[in-house]
């Protein structure tokens, strides 16, 4: 069943007839479940929406079948979906857990694919059968990793694909399936900060091991260690871990920027200004707020002067795992040179925008803030408060498709408290010195 909000779109998305289905988990098995002969689908819950209003919308499930869980994602088309849909039909499958492969119903312009089958990270494809050469391929001089397990971490359909690789049971590596055209700046940003970065205090990085131009993947090695999100959790262990985490972030951007990307304002604002369209389609009344503040928000970059310092440039919680007296900062596919308050900024922004949702109570978003602050100062320069809620701002405009796409059960609210936040963030930042 779908929400009243949800309802709004389907209507007025005239060029997307069946993305009902898509955004419907019981519609979506209704659907399915006659092209899974010999099973039953039990459930099914979105974990992952893209959608392009008027164009096309890609929803990632996972669905319950037999007691296990099964990764599957469909996709529909808006005007040239007579040629989507065509592609799709002379793809081949390769096999499944439930042999269903692709399934392509043609006249309601869906396309169905169940892992490892992916239209763009095709290579995913042969790990149910080749697993081990694939690993060999990737890690030619680590003959002890050439018969691990590969088991699954993370899946974005037609992005990334992360594994891990265990021998006899034990983590020794992970492993990260990207498109072809993303996988050129992963390796470039992976060999920056694995062979050229060096560092005395907390901030470590996971070794590159490995990597294939054929599979467009690469190898690091495992890090065990805690979750800083399970440490946020744990009172007892807040502050302090906080506090490590930041100081290696104040590490991180002490480091030279070596062959990092530039990231320039201009293609700050050009992130924002992407959002704008689809944010004000789905919450049409939020319309006047969201033009204004996107406005602000780009034209106060625009003004700045750059400023060019390694910076990881996806920094929340997920990406950091804690050591003895170390912080090991994770996916750096974003990173670029570019200024050291956007991290902090979209960190606290996700600390923000979780306890907005009601994911995590106020007081600890606000407390892991300061002692992440705390921590950065304790190690690099005296960050400017007034940028650093400036960028807090723009992290959370950032974050405001979230709540949608994230399928929260009170999206169109959490949109709104998100953008209301950014707004009183912005009145309260000081002026950016250049």
């Amino acid at each position: 069943m779908l929400l009243r909000a949800d309802e709004d779109i389907v209507r007025r998305d005239k060029d997307l007839p069946e993305l009902r289905t898509l955004l419907d988990p019981e519609a979506f098995v209704e659907t399915i479940q006659p092209h899974v002969p010999g099973f039953e689908v039990e459930s099914a819950r979105v974990v992952y929406l893209k959608y392009k209003p008027g164009t096309n919308c890609l929803a990632a499930y996972k669905m319950s079948v037999g007691g296990r869980e099964v990764d599957v994602y469909a996709k529909t088309f808006g005007p040239d979906a007579y040629v989507k849909i065509e592609n799709a039909a002379k793809r081949k499958s390769v096999p499944d857990p439930l042999g269903a492969g692709r399934v392509v119903l043609e006249e309601r312009d869906i396309s169905v694919a169940f892992f490892p089958n992916d239209d763009k990270l095709k290579q995913i494809g042969k790990l149910s059968e080749n697993g081990g050469k694939v690993i060999e391929r990737l890690l030619p001089d680590r003959p002890e990793l050439w018969g691990g397990e590969l088991r699954g971490l993370r899946y974005k359909p037609e992005r990334r694909y992360v594994a891990r690789i265990s021998v006899d049971g034990e983590p020794r590596a992970v492993v990260k399936f990207y498109r072809e055209e993303d996988y050129w700046t992963t390796r470039r940003n992976a060999r920056a900060f694995s062979n050229a970065f060096k560092t005395t205090g907390p901030f470590r990085v996971t070794a590159l091991i490995g990597g294939s131009k054929k599979h467009y993947a690469v190898a690091f090695e495992w890090q065990s260690g805690e979750p800083l999100g399970e440490a946020i959790a744990d009172p007892a262990q807040r502050t302090d871990a906080l506090e490590t985490a930041g100081a290696a972030l104040a590490e991180l951007h002490a480091q030279p920027s070596g062959e990092l990307r530039r990231l320039t304002r201009k293609a700050e604002a050009e992130v924002l200004d992407s959002l704008v369209e689809p944010l004000v389609f789905n919450t049409p009344r939020l319309e006047g707020q969201i033009r204004s503040l996107a406005r602000t928000l780009s034209e106060k970059l625009l003004r700045e002067a750059p400023v060019w310092r390694p910076i990881h440039g996806d920094f929340y919680e997920d990406q950091v795992v804690l050591g003895d007296g170390t912080a090991t900062l994770l996916d750096l596919d974003e990173a670029a040179s570019g200024d050291p308050a956007a991290d902090l900024g979209l960190f606290i922004a996700h600390l923000e925008k979780e306890a907005m949702l009601g994911h995590v109570d106020r007081s600890v978003a606000a407390s892991a803030a300061e002692s992440l602050l705390e921590g950065y100062r304790s190690w690099g320069p005296e960050m400017d408060s007034g940028k650093v809620r400036f960028y807090t701002a723009v992290g959370l405009f950032r974050l405001a498709p979230h709540p949608f796409r994230g399928r929260e059960p009170e999206w169109p609210e959490g949109t709104e408290e998100i953008l209301r936040r950014a707004e009183e963030l912005l009145k309260t930042a000081f002026p950016i010195s250049a």
